[in-house]
């Protein structure tokens, strides 16, 4: 078992939805490190579900609470890794301040995997539910955010391959090279 090293600084999982950024910070929140979804924590504050915060007051008000929830992590000054959604960058001053306080890792998986993941989530991602079962809509989708979010996406300080998340063995091999190359003390000073 991997022990894991106290972090100095937030680390921000970043990318596109299906990428994995839930999936490889609930391993890592497993093995001892702090993790926050902030999807979770937007849940959390709002008491319902992104797409009913989506649904009920739209996505303007979903980013604003997302903003709010983000720099409530980073004023708490907890160092830990924290999933952002994968617009999460894109919006207000976010990236900037992810950037300033903290590592930005862009995690980027495989495209048949990345459109298999968010086929087989059904309509639970609030960006697929109306065409979630139509993998070349998903498809068409994905290029359609992949160039809107480049430009905010391209200043994250690394990238990481999360492409292999699908079996537990997958999850523990990208854990420990997540760990050998994010979360060693010479990365997160």
């Amino acid at each position: 078992m991997i022990k894991p090293q106290s972090l100095k600084r937030p680390l921000f999982l970043m990318g596109l939805p299906g990428c994995g950024k839930s999936t490889l910070g609930r391993a890592l929140r497993s093995i001892g490190y702090e993790f926050t979804d902030l999807d979770e924590a937007v849940e959390l504050r709002c008491g319902m579900s992104v797409a009913d915060v989506i649904k009920r007051n739209g996505i303007d008000h979903f980013r604003r609470l997302e903003a709010s929830e983000l720099q409530r992590l980073i004023d708490s000054d907890k160092p830990q890794i924290i999933a952002c959604g994968g617009g999460t960058p894109c919006h207000a001053d976010n990236m900037e301040r992810m950037n300033r306080t903290g590592l930005t890792v862009r995690l980027e998986c495989c495209r048949e995997r990345l459109v298999r993941r968010l086929a087989e989530a059904g309509g639970v991602r609030p960006m697929f539910a109306d065409i979630a079962t139509d993998p070349a809509a998903i498809d068409r989708r994905v290029d359609s955010l992949s160039a809107e979010r480049e430009p905010f996406y391209a200043q994250a300080a690394a990238t990481f391959d999360s492409s292999r998340l699908e079996s537990s063995e997958e999850i523990d091999s990208t854990v420990a090279k997540f760990i050998s190359r994010f979360a060693n003390p010479s990365h997160n000073e």
